[in-house]
């Protein structure tokens, strides 16, 4: 073992190229230890500490995520110098917030810390007062917040109901039948899917709807497009108010008619009938503070 040793030192100590390499990482190794004993303290000085917080939101129509409750937030789950703090508390925090849809954190050299982060839209209101985002998220707040956004909204809020865990099939259909009935000047405020899976729709000239539901013989869509390509019909030849009509057969539709015409219309339909629906608005653009 000795005499193995010896050979391959003299080896090493006659092979200039060997000696060159093994000169080098005496060099390196110690000067490599020194950075890494040194980075906790460099990182750790005053000129590491946060000093700018760049906060971009992207936020529908008004911005409800303070940048003060950011800075709070961000303060007071950092846990060392801008560098050196974990970023996951800091993320986590952010995305607890009852606005937040999504965010991103990150660093930015020497003193910054980015937080990009996109508001949920609010499209509608489920049953039990809950709000639905434009992704499908129930969202609870508390009473003076949900005035506020009711009040603050310059579009329709959808009325929307069904069985547990169906919103998203209720969004989707929801979003179908406006695009549809809205060529025809119709505005849906309301989609209700009962506990039998049948569908009911409300609109803000007071028409209701009965729509069935998706096990029958003719798919919805067919029933919906026969009934509007008959709307210009029945308006250019009976010239009265729809109260009621039920699609729920395969080639055809059942309707009531107003009897007597209501002079009587409320200042609210009025405004009801020229708002928008908030369903065909998308995210905003982002605005940095």
């Amino acid at each position: 073992m000795i005499d193995f040793v010896k050979d391959v030192f003299f080896k090493l100590w006659n092979c200039p190229k060997s000696m060159n390499s093994l000169t080098r990482i005496f060099l390196i190794c110690p000067v490599l230890f020194l950075i890494i004993f040194l980075m906790p303290w460099l990182f750790s000085q005053p000129i590491f500490h946060l000093k700018y917080l760049v906060i971009n939101v992207s936020a529908n129509d008004i911005q409800h995520v303070k940048s003060e409750e950011l800075k709070r937030i961000v303060i007071g789950k950092l846990n060392g110098t801008a560098l050196t703090s974990d970023l996951s508390p800091i993320y986590r925090s952010v995305l607890s917030h009852p606005w937040v849809k999504e965010a991103t954190v990150r660093r930015i050299w020497p003193n910054k810390i980015l937080v990009n982060l996109r508001e949920h839209n609010i499209i509608g209101v489920w049953s039990d007062g809950r709000f639905i985002s434009q992704a499908g998220s129930l969202l609870r707040f508390d009473k003076l917040q949900s005035e506020s956004i009711r009040s603050e909204k310059k579009c329709l809020l959808l009325q929307l109901d069904g069985p547990p865990g169906t919103v998203l099939s209720v969004l989707e259909k929801a979003r179908m039948i406006y695009s549809k009935a809205s060529s025809i000047g119709l505005q849906p405020t309301s989609l209700q899917l009962s506990t039998q899976y049948d569908w009911r729709v409300l609109f803000s000239n007071g028409l209701k709807m009965e729509l069935g539901g998706d096990n029958l013989g003719t798919p919805i869509t067919e029933r919906l497009d026969n009934f509007f390509n008959s709307i210009d019909w029945y308006r250019e030849n009976v010239k009265k108010d729809l109260v009621s009509v039920d699609l729920r057969y395969a080639q055809g539709f059942a309707f009531e008619e107003r009897q007597k015409f209501n002079i009587n219309k409320t200042s609210s339909n009025k405004k009801i009938n020229k708002l928008k629906s908030c369903i065909v608005n998308n995210d905003g653009n982002e605005v940095v503070l």
